[in-house]
């Protein structure tokens, strides 16, 4: 029984990590480059795309190890989900700056 509240405990941090960490970026972004989602039309909704785009990667596929790796081995699970956090935080930097560049001025729109 005991195994089984510590999986529950273990999914439910991993739901709020998932949901946590690229909210926490995004809002870091908006500190970092505040000036850039002053001008333009619609800037940083690339950057809400993506934020979104990861907290569904990051929830599912932190189930997806959980689900397969606690009853192998648990040490091995908790460094899988570190590196799924480090790659996460990576990927959605990267993918934030490929779609809305915060270091080029956004173009305005022609009505």
């Amino acid at each position: 029984m005991k195994t089984r509240k510590r999986q529950v405990l273990l999914i439910v941090i991993s739901i709020l990590g998932s949901i946590l960490f690229p909210i926490l970026l995004l809002q870091l972004f908006h500190i970092w480059f505040a000036e850039f989602y002053t001008k333009g039309f619609l800037t940083g909704l690339g950057h809400l795309l993506v934020c979104g785009l990861m907290i569904v990667l990051n929830i599912v596929i932190s189930q997806i190890l959980i689900q397969n790796q606690y009853n192998k081995d648990k040490e091995k699970l908790i460094i899988n989900l570190i590196i799924l956090i480090i790659v996460s935080i990576i990927l959605q930097i990267s993918l934030s700056f490929m779609i809305e560049n915060p270091f080029i001025d956004p173009p305005l729109p022609n009505f």
